[in-house]
């Protein structure tokens, strides 16, 4: 897989204008029923009218499957896709991107000890996207991602729901269209549950490519009000006096995230009463989702 990712990574440097289409004979080495059902269910997605328009008349969206799922990590199940090379192009090359997420893993532990927990998430590759995973993840790994989908089923991601009829009709969807809670309600993890949510989402973007996504992605609109798997809430930074602000609440403290390049910080608290006011709430909000935490 990695080979055959890297060969359309280096075609889409030498060829930005085109468009590329990823299939492969998903189960082959393990034939079953289901992974019958699932490769014809993905094939049909990204060779449908639907997915190739994205590429002639559609620029809302740079790639597209049968689903885009936010849970385990960004991936389109089955790891069968269309997308732009223009998109393509500003990966992180394949062949590299499981060194990179295995890199992700160990400074993320370093920088926020005990937050996230990646390294006891990282033992199942699933969970984060790293090993023979991280392949699944790579494409939609970049903040500028503008993933769609063509499947209005019930289908979320693995093989639990998928159609066992070839008779449905396409429909181009936006990321977001399904909500978070609608792949939540599939799968939680028992410990990190942080990373999943907005803040977890930037900072692996930062951490891989040193940028956030533009102001029009679907992960701001995502996660700018807090809800019970994910209480705090990220806005879009702003900016002033040439200084760009992000704030993120984190367990009750607020932490400075810092890009390599750029003037990317968190937004200080403007007087010390806020402040209070602010841990305070805070402060409920991760005793919360503490308990919902061992519940799980």
């Amino acid at each position: 897989e990695d080979m055959t990712l890297q060969s359309l990574f280096d075609f889409c440097k030498d060829n930005t204008d085109s468009f590329v289409a990823y299939l492969h004979n998903k189960g082959s080495y393990h034939p079953s029923r289901q992974n019958h059902l699932l490769r014809k269910f993905l094939t049909k997605a990204v060779l449908s009218d639907e997915c190739q328009s994205i590429g002639k008349t559609d620029s809302s969206c740079n790639i597209c499957g049968a689903r885009f799922s936010m849970l385990p990590h960004h991936h389109y199940p089955g790891n069968m896709w269309a997308a732009h090379c223009s998109y393509i192009k500003d990966l992180i090359p394949p062949k590299d991107f499981p060194q990179h997420m295995n890199r992700l893993v160990h400074s993320i532990d370093e920088k926020y000890p005990g937050t996230f927990k990646l390294r006891q998430l990282s033992q199942f590759g699933p969970n984060l996207g790293t090993g023979r995973f991280a392949f699944e993840h790579w494409v939609t790994s970049h903040p500028d991602m503008k993933p769609c989908d063509v499947y209005t089923g019930r289908y979320r991601f693995g093989y639990q729901g998928i159609t066992r009829s070839q008779i449905w009709e396409p429909q181009l969807q936006h990321a977001g269209w399904i909500p978070y809670t609608g792949f939540s309600q599939r799968w939680q993890p028992s410990v990190g549950r942080e990373w999943y949510c907005g803040m977890g989402r930037l900072l692996e973007f930062l951490e891989l490519y040193g940028k956030l996504p533009p102001k029009e992605s679907f992960v701001w609109a995502e996660f700018r009000n807090p809800f019970s798997e994910c209480p705090n809430a990220i806005e879009y930074p702003t900016s002033t006096n040439g200084t760009h602000l992000l704030s993120i609440p984190l367990q009750s403290e607020m932490h400075k995230v810092h890009a390599m390049f750029g003037s990317l910080a968190i937004k200080e608290e403007e007087s010390e009463s806020k402040s209070g006011s602010e841990s305070g709430s805070e402060s409920k909000s991760g005793s919360e989702s503490e308990s919902e935490d061992d519940r799980l």
